[in-house]
């Protein structure tokens, strides 16, 4: 609120009425223009001594007399430093000098505007600032009459606008030598801020001095004349800082991850953009690329306006990949001469490729001498995400699909991993076997082996070395072959059996084992047969299987007709001729199934 006194003795109040919207964290988004309604007191002047709010001394230089406006006597004394003591009947005084004229009860009658000066200086992003009081800021307020007169000088309003445009208005009015109001501001934003000031003094009314040493009063401008205003710039800068960054998968696969950067002034993230592009360093040169080979490991590259670092592994590549360093210059704003405000700073991408290598099982079999067998190693993923390699065919070791190994075989190979084994047709044993080799998707090679078992076979021959009957996996006891009896077997240094065979005989023997005389032994199994002065006995089969018929010799007795052996004439073989017998004649010779008699008479 302002006064202005009028001649009359009257009053005019004004008091300063506007709106302020705010939003909900209580930061003024707008102002309307203030209005300044005005409110006349009227003057009582009723001509009584002490009655009135204010009263107005002239001089008449012609009459050389004083008068005042409520009609009082007027009594002015000169002072040595041309000022006049002035006081009327009605109890209002006060000293004119020059142009100025005091009372403490009045208005300055001459009042010179105050000053306000500032200074521009350069902060960070996040400082936390006081307005009015910032030192660097150097804000000086002053007013020559207030501080004669011990008045206030007052801020009525600081106005900041940010680099943004976004603007706050502190409009409390406030004594400027005081003013806390502005404390607690952040400079959140890089550029440049804009501070104006807006001081007025106590009186409000600027009004011009008059003639010095003369009695002519000075010219006022109004109300609210008497302010100054300061502006003043904080140009904020900012520095950014980078956060490196990890990651991990399994090998072969495409890795990516996105280096961060933040302001050092708030903390908040600082992002890549079009115009502020992140790059890779190369360790070698030093310089900004977009793509940067590790020899041996992989290949990164980078999104520009992202920061995303995208790393593709050697297929054959395991273990932490050497760091690549990411650079970023960011522009974060203007400064006073609409020249860019740049901060940069790096940071790594560190990937870890964990080793992914397939499985696979060796495999075995057994077959006959001289027959084909095969084997089929198995082979699986390390990770169902890196299958085995179907377009790359199985080979052996040495990269071959064919394989001869000299006194065992030959082994090949098909698109199935399923191994043929040729023996050579003397081969027995346990093979020496092959490695068969696959890759999985990520290039990493895995290995199996097959090893095939040729197992011995068992013969029957002839003394001749002639087969006597198919030979025979493994290995195998003696058997019956008719006609054959076993008589010996042998097992060679790889393990086969042969059981050599000679054909069975038949012998004639007598009862005491002894061959006949005048038989032959005939091979093979062939019947009793007679024998002159023998008697077949029985036939016996030999655990060899040879055939042996037994005989006894045939006995010739002599005997009277009455059955009764003749005396001194004993048994002999039947073989002899029969003899003449003194007082006996031969009768006849019969012939039993065990021997031969000769009746006399």
């Amino acid at each position: 609120m302002y006064t202005e006194a009028q001649q009359d003795g009257g009053m005019k109040f004004y008091i300063y009425e506007y709106i302020r919207q705010l939003d909900s964290t209580g930061k003024v988004t707008s102002v309307e223009t203030p209005t300044r309604p005005e409110t006349i007191y009227v003057s009582r002047n009723t001509n009584q001594v002490g009655d009135g709010m204010s009263v107005t001394v002239t001089y008449d230089k012609h009459s050389n007399t004083w008068a005042s406006s409520d009609g009082t006597e007027v009594t002015a004394t000169k002072l040595e430093n041309d000022s006049w003591e002035v006081h009327t009947k009605s109890g209002f005084g006060g000293i004119i000098r020059g142009t100025i004229a005091t009372n403490t009860d009045v208005a300055t009658v001459v009042n010179t505007k105050p000053t306000a000066t500032s200074q521009d200086y350069t902060s960070t992003k996040g400082t936390v600032v006081d307005l009015r009081n910032e030192a660097k800021a150097a804000v000086s307020i002053s007013d020559s009459e207030d501080t004669k007169y011990g008045k206030t000088t007052y801020i009525t309003r600081i106005t900041v606008i940010s680099p943004s445009g976004v603007q706050k208005v502190f409009d409390t009015k406030q004594d400027a030598n005081n003013y806390n109001i502005a404390s607690g501001y952040s400079l959140n934003e890089v550029g440049v801020y804009t501070v104006k000031i807006d001081v007025i003094d106590s009186n409000g009314n600027y009004t011009t001095e008059a003639t010095i040493g003369g009695t002519e009063s000075g010219v006022d401008h109004g109300v609210d004349s008497s302010t100054a205003t300061t502006t003043y710039h904080i140009t904020v800068t900012d520095t950014i800082e980078g956060h490196n960054v990890t990651s991990t998968d399994i090998q072969g696969a495409t890795q990516k991850e996105t280096p961060t950067f933040t302001s050092v002034g708030d903390g908040l993230p600082v992002k890549p953009s079009a115009s502020s592009p992140a790059k890779l360093v190369d360790p070698k040169t030093g310089g900004f690329v977009d793509t940067l080979t590790i020899d041996g490991q992989g290949t990164y590259s980078i999104n520009n306006e992202t920061g995303e670092v995208t790393f593709v592994p050697l297929k054959t590549f395991t273990g932490t990949a050497t760091p690549v360093t990411v650079s970023l210059t960011a522009k974060l704003g203007k400064d006073a001469n609409d020249t860019d405000i740049t901060a940069t700073a790096t940071a790594t991408y560190t990937p870890t490729v964990i080793p992914v290598k397939p499985t696979s099982t060796d495999d075995e079999s057994e077959g006959p001498k001289g027959q084909p067998q095969t084997g089929t190693p198995e082979f699986k993923p390390g990770n169902p995400n890196v299958p085995i390699d179907e377009t790359v065919a199985p080979t052996f070791a040495d990269g071959t699909t064919e394989k001869k190994v000299p006194d065992e075989g030959i082994y090949t190979i098909d698109e199935n991993s399923k191994v043929t084994f040729t023996p050579e047709p003397d081969f027995v044993d346990k093979a020496t076997g092959v490695t068969v080799k696959r890759v999985g998707k990520n290039g990493m090679p895995v290995t199996a082996t097959y090893t095939p078992k040729v197992y011995p076979d068992t013969s029957f021959v002839d003394k001749d070395g002639n087969s006597l009957s198919p030979t025979e996996d493994g290995t195998k006891p003696t058997k019956d072959i008719p006609g054959y009896k076993i008589v010996k077997t042998e097992v060679d240094e790889k393990g086969n059996t042969r059981h050599i065979c000679e054909k069975v005989i038949t012998t004639y023997k007598d009862k005491d084992s002894n061959i006949i005389p005048g038989t032959t032994t005939e091979e093979g199994t062939t019947p009793k047969k007679d024998i002159p002065g023998y008697r077949f006995v029985e036939t016996k089969t030999l655990p060899n299987g040879d055939t042996e018929h037994v005989y006894e010799k045939v006995k010739a007795s002599y005997k009277n007709k009455d059955g009764n052996e003749i005396p001194n004439y004993p048994t002999e073989d039947a073989e002899q001729p029969k003899k003449d017998i003194p007082d006996y004649r031969f009768v006849e010779t019969k012939t039993s199934s065990k021997r031969r008699y000769r009746a006399c008479l």
